[in-house]
């Protein structure tokens, strides 16, 4: 059941890899504190991501791009396509 769930998942959401840039991106910026969101929010910059889904949306107060958590996403995106 969990790998039909992440397959349906994954045909919805681009999974992007994080680089060496990414890595030295998050290891010289004083802002961040926490090694794991820096890396994401790199890996989502490289890609040119609009925002960033995460539960952890204060983890995220360096960001430059938009974060939201699962629920304010659904409200934003999801339901304006189907309104």
């Amino acid at each position: 059941m969990a790998k039909h769930k992440i397959d349906l998942l994954c045909q919805h959401i681009k999974i992007v890899e994080n680089s060496a840039k990414g890595v030295l991106n998050t290891l010289s910026n004083k802002f961040i504190h926490d090694i794991e969101d820096g890396l994401e929010y790199y890996a989502a910059e490289s890609v040119q991501c609009k925002c960033i889904i995460t539960e952890d949306v204060e983890g995220f107060y360096f960001a430059e791009i938009e974060v939201v958590n699962c629920q304010e996403f659904f409200k934003r995106y999801l339901l304006q396509e189907k309104g």
